[in-house]
C-alpha cells in the first residue's frame, strides 16, 4: 500500500501539469476555439472505451500487472509527442489540431486501459472495510502533490509568458511529467500482485453481460450516465472562462485549482470515515446536492471583479471530495468478485461514453452562441454562462435517479448528516487548539481553570 501511494504521487505529478488550465492553455496556444475545445474535453471521456479491451486482456491472460503498466506508461510517456508539436515550423492549423486529437486519443485510450486493470489490482490488494480510509489518505498525498505542481506550472507559465518564451514554458512542464510518468512506472513495476487465473473468451463475455442483468446495478449505471452528461455539457470551459472572459493569469487560474486541491486534501480522509461507516449512496446525495448548485456560483464573477470566484472552490473541494470518493468505491462494492473487471469496465463505458457526448455538444453549443450576449437585469451572460446553468438543472435533476439505488450497507442520508456534522465540529474543536485560551471555545456553563 506504501508503493501505491507513493507511485500515485508521481501519477499526480503528470496529471497535474497535463490536464487543467495548463492543457487549455496549450490547446489555445494551438489554435482551438470552442468546437474543438469540446471534443478535446470529450476525449478522455471516450478512451473509457479502451476498459472494454482492459477487461479482455486481463481476464483472457491473468497478467494485471502487465495490462496496467503498459497502458499506464505508455499513456504518460506519449506527452513527448507535444514538447516535440510545440517546435515544428511551418504547421497548418488544420494539422496541428488535428495532430493534437490524434495523439489526445492515444493517450487516454491507453491510460483506460491501465485504469480497469489498475482498479481490479487495487480491489484484491486493499480489503473492502479499509477502502475508504486507506483511499482517502492516498488521495489526500495525490491532492497535496498536484497542489504544488499546479502552482508551481502556474508560476513557470507567467514567467515564461512575460518573456514572450510560452512555447518553452509548455515544453519544460511538459518534460517534467514525463520523468515523472516513468517514476510512476517504476514504482508500479515494484508493487505486488496476486495471481489472477486466465480464462475463455466466452467466459468473459459472458461476464460482461452480467451488469446490465443485474437490476440494482443498471440503476447505477443510469444515475453516473445521467451526472455524467450533466456535468459534461460545460466541461471544456471552466478552465477557458477563467483564461479568456476573466482574463485571469495563469497563476490565478493555477491559484484557483491549488486551493481547490487543498480543500479536497483536508475533506478527503473525513469522507473516507464517513463512507465507510454510512455508506455510499447517502454520500452521493450529500455531495450530489452541493455540487449541483456549484455551476450557478460561476454567474457572479466578472471581468475585473473576479472576487466571487475564491469562493468555488472551497465548496467544490469539499463536496467533490465526497462524491469522487463514493462513486469510485460504490460500483466496486456491488460488483461481484468474480466479474469485478467486467462491472467496472461497463461502468466506464457508459458513463463515459455519457461524457463524451456531453462534451462535444456542449462544445458546438458553445460555438453557437459565442456571438451573442444576453443582457438580463443590467447583467451581461454569455455562451459559458447558459451551459453553466444548464449543467446545475442536469445534476441536480439526478438526484431522483439515485433514490431508486438500493444500498444495503446505507445507514441514511440523516445518519450521514450527523457524521458531518461531528466531523465538522471535531476539525472546529482541533482548529480552537490553535487559539489563546481566552477565546477558546468551551461547553455551555463551563469555566476554566485560569
Amino acid at each position: 500500500m506504501r508503493i501505491s501511494t507513493v507511485e500515485g504521487g508521481f501519477a499526480a505529478v503528470h496529471g497535474a501539469l497535463t490536464t487543467g488550465v495548463f492543457f487549455t492553455g496549450f490547446a489555445l496556444l494551438m489554435g482551438a476555439d470552442d468546437a474543438v475545445m469540446g471534443i478535446l474535453a470529450a476525449i478522455p471521456y471516450l478512451g473509457q472505451v479502451c476498459q472494454l479491451l482492459s477487461a479482455y486482456l486481463t481476464e483472457r491472460t491473468g497478467k494485471v500487472k502487465a495490462v496496467t503498466l503498459a497502458g499506464g506508461a505508455g499513456g504518460r510517456l506519449i506527452w513527448v509527442f507535444p514538447i516535440v508539436l510545440l517546435f515544428l515550423p511551418g504547421l497548418s492549423l488544420s494539422f496541428r489540431i488535428g495532430a493534437l486529437i490524434v495523439f489526445f486519443v492515444l493517450s487516454y485510450g491507453l491510460l483506460y486501459i491501465s485504469y480497469n486493470s489498475w482498479t481490479a489490482w487495487m480491489s484484491e490488494l486493499i480489503p473492502e472495510r479499509l477502502r475508504g480510509r486507506y483511499f482517502g489518505a492516498r488521495n489526500v498525498v495525490v491532492v497535496i502533490v498536484a497542489l504544488a505542481l499546479t502552482l508551481a506550472g502556474g508560476v513557470v507559465l507567467d514567467a515564461f509568458q512575460r518573456a514572450d518564451l510560452e512555447r518553452l514554458g509548455f515544453a519544460a512542464i511538459f518534460a517534467v511529467a514525463v520523468v515523472a510518468a516513468a517514476a510512476s512506472a517504476l514504482l508500479l513495476f515494484k508493487q505486488p500482485v496476486l495471481a489472477a487465473p486466465a480464462s475463455s473468451a466466452a467466459d468473459f463475455f459472458r461476464k460482461l453481460r452480467a451488469p446490465l442483468a443485474d437490476a440494482n446495478y443498471r440503476r447505477v449505471l443510469y444515475f453516473f450516465a445521467a451526472w455524467n452528461f450533466a456535468w459534461g455539457v460545460p466541461l471544456a470551459f471552466w478552465n477557458v472562462h477563467m483564461l479568456t472572459y476573466l482574463r485571469m493569469s495563469y497563476f490565478q487560474a493555477s491559484l484557483f485549482n491549488a486551493i481547490l486541491s487543498l480543500v479536497s486534501a483536508v475533506a478527503y480522509p473525513v469522507w473516507g470515515k464517513i463512507t465507510d461507516r454510512a455508506g455510499n449512496k447517502p454520500v452521493l446525495a450529500i455531495t450530489a446536492a452541493a455540487i449541483g448548485v456549484l455551476p450557478l456560483l460561476w454567474l457572479a464573477p466578472r471581468p475585473g471583479a473576479i472576487w466571487p470566484i475564491w469562493l468555488i472552490p472551497f465548496v467544490a473541494g469539499s463536496s467533490w471530495a465526497g462524491f469522487n470518493l463514493a462513486a469510485f468505491t460504490f460500483p466496486l462494492a456491488l460488483a461481484p468478485r468474480a466479474a469485478r473487471v467486467h462491472y467496472v469496465a461497463v461502468f466506464g463505458i457508459l458513463t463515459g461514453a455519457a461524457a463524451f457526448v456531453a462534451s462535444t455538444l456542449g462544445g458546438f453549443i458553445a460555438q453557437a452562441m459565442a456571438p451573442y450576449i444576453w443582457v438580463i437585469g443590467g447583467v451581461e451572460f454569455i455562451n459559458y454562462h447558459f451551459l453553466f446553468a444548464l449543467s446545475a438543472a442536469g445534476r441536480l435533476a439526478c438526484l431522483f435517479i439515485l433514490r431508486r439505488i438500493r444500498d444495503e450497507r446505507s445507514a441514511g442520508v440523516r445518519a450521514a448528516v450527523a457524521l458531518v456534522g461531528d466531523a465538522v465540529h471535531d476539525r472546529l474543536a482541533a482548529m480552537t487548539q490553535f487559539f489563546p485560551a481566552w477565546i477558546r471555545l468551551r461547553p455551555r456553563g463551563s469555566r476554566g481553570q485560569d
